[in-house]
């Protein structure tokens, strides 16, 4: 009876072994990319996530690097090696990278390398988990850092840029700890007005005429559309003598000049050439600024103070009952417009770019397919596309 029981024990003890042997012959479903930095010259990193509440060997996890073309087998495939705790991260860099970089790197290798055009995926021996960008495909991925959302924590194979937040160029932040600046419910309100703003100079003369970030508070003289309207300045400031003399209006001796809202170029509203969404653009944003407590115009830091036509070119902040409102940003997140002009680096709301407040809401409102993205303008005779009011 004893020799029968010592034989159990022996198989028993050699299916444990056996099992233990093979507790990694399957993907983890919870390790994902967490940040993608393709950065100036060999700034180059890829963090992944275990999301997971157990730990996860990493021996038969690589990162593959697929160039325009190629969507079989990666050109670059850089195997992992040891164990990656619950809730940790780990980071892979190009071993010439920043020092503030390779401070949070596990593991350097010059094998990572890429350029932004490349697809770049976690993999498991050959199976690909999770991407940045599309296998094969030319990618616009370069000179960004990219840091997975907390509450977007999906693995695919399809690569997705609302699971991500744009941040700056090189910016190491968030490299070692699965972390982001601003919560889910911040990213939606967007970015608010900080009176500090108010201590700044609104423009400079040096290299040339260009924004610095800094604010006014203005009183609203006019609504033109959706992305423009006339707003009188402090005298101080002089604003009419900057702008062209066709975007100023007088009355009473009170001048008054025109902004161009940054970022957004909503649908044309006015008579002769009302467009789909365009008076519905024009009213939400003037009833934003009819009814605010207080409005703040903000030029764009390194930027033009004015565009092509000599209208001041800002962002348009409206402030009701203590709160405070981007109405580009606004505009945005409702469908309204799409995204205008060039990203900018330099105007930033707890670390993360304005311009990266409007992509996501860009994003965002596709997804809901909101205004122009699949709602009906109530002023537009679909019937016959055109306005009610021609």
């Amino acid at each position: 009876m004893k020799k029968i029981i010592s034989l159990f024990a022996i198989l028993l003890s050699s299916l444990i072994i056996l099992s233990g042997c093979n507790d990694n012959d399957t993907a983890n479903s919870n390790i994902m990319i967490s940040v993608y930095l393709e950065g100036t010259d060999d700034n180059k990193s890829i963090e992944i996530y275990n999301n997971s509440l157990e730990e996860i060997k990493l021996n038969n996890y690589s990162i593959g690097i697929f160039k325009i073309g190629n969507k079989e087998t990666p050109n670059i495939n850089i195997k992992l090696s040891g164990i990656l705790e619950a809730k940790k991260c780990y980071v892979i860099s190009n071993d010439k990278a920043n020092s503030g970089i390779l401070a949070k790197t596990n593991l350097k290798t010059a094998d990572l390398s890429f350029g932004g055009i490349e697809g770049v995926a976690l993999m498991y021996k050959d199976t690909v988990l999770d991407v940045i960008g599309s296998i094969g495909l030319r990618n616009q991925n370069a000179n960004m850092t990219l840091v997975r959302k907390v509450d977007c924590t999906t693995p695919s194979t399809t690569f997705d840029q609302y699971n991500y937040l744009r941040y700056g160029l090189d910016n190491a932040n968030y490299l070692g700890e699965f972390k982001n600046s601003v919560t889910p419910e911040e990213l939606l309100q967007g970015p608010k007005f900080d009176k500090s703003y108010l201590d700044l100079p609104f423009y400079t003369t040096i290299p040339g005429l260009l924004g610095t970030g800094g604010a006014l508070e203005v009183e609203l003289f006019q609504n033109v559309d959706g992305d423009t309207a006339y707003f009188v300045f402090p005298e101080s400031v002089n604003i009419g003598s900057l702008v062209a003399k066709n975007n100023t209006i007088t009355k009473n001796g009170v001048v008054a000049a025109k902004v161009r809202y940054q970022d957004i170029d909503t649908p044309e509203s006015y008579s002769g050439n009302i467009q789909e969404f365009g008076l519905v653009a024009k009213k939400y944003t003037s009833d934003l600024q009819t009814n605010a407590d207080k409005i703040y115009v903000q030029t764009i830091k390194n930027d033009g103070l004015l565009c092509t036509y000599g209208r001041l070119m800002g962002y348009v902040f409206v402030e009701k009952d203590n709160d405070t409102t981007l109405v580009n940003f606004e505009i945005i997140k409702h469908g309204y417009s799409t995204i205008g002009f060039q990203y900018n680096e330099d105007m930033l709301y707890k670390d993360l770019p304005y311009y990266s407040y409007f992509l996501n809401a860009q994003l965002y409102a596709q997804k809901n397919k909101l205004g122009l993205y699949g709602e009906k303008d109530p002023n537009w005779d679909y019937k016959n596309n055109k306005s009610l009011y021609d």
